[in-house]
């Protein structure tokens, strides 16, 4: 029997995600939607896209304008400041499976979740929920200071 593509496997952690979005007791409140954890997903699908194309990490949003015909829908939420990006920091591998290379750096991430959590997307291409707190706590991806779109 063959495995679960990336799709069907991105389509089944939604649902799941959905079906516990529910659960949980009181605690710090945090921002974020399953849409916003797709949205990171498919940027960092974008980002490893350029990183193998261009053997090196895109160092601003202009610079995946060359992916314009196959960058997903998260490049809109880049352009609108939607998401806030560390630009110009390494993937530690471009394997197709995110998370292969622990790399628990924060790559990505909605402009709202400074101030009140949510979802972040990780330089090993991996998606979590963190608080405000746990944010402001994590490393940061080493690139540029412009986090800007």
């Amino acid at each position: 029997m063959r495995g679960l593509d990336r799709w069907q496997r991105l389509g089944l952690g939604l649902v799941l995600m959905s079906l516990m979005s529910g659960c949980g007791g009181e605690g710090a409140q945090v921002a974020g939607t399953p849409d916003e954890t797709l949205n990171l997903q498919s940027f960092a699908e974008d980002y490893r896209m350029y990183s193998i194309s261009k053997k090196q990490p895109p160092r601003k949003m202009d610079d995946m304008k060359v992916l314009q015909t196959m960058a997903s829908p998260a490049m809109a939420e880049v352009r609108n400041g939607n998401i806030l990006v560390e630009w110009g920091a390494a993937l530690p591998d471009t394997k197709e499976e995110p998370g292969q290379s622990p790399a628990p750096e924060i790559l990505a991430y909605g402009k709202e979740v400074p101030e009140k959590g949510g979802y972040v997307l990780h330089l090993d291409r991996t998606v979590s929920r963190v608080t405000a707190e746990e944010f402001k706590a994590a490393p940061k991806a080493a690139g540029s200071a412009d986090k800007k779109p």
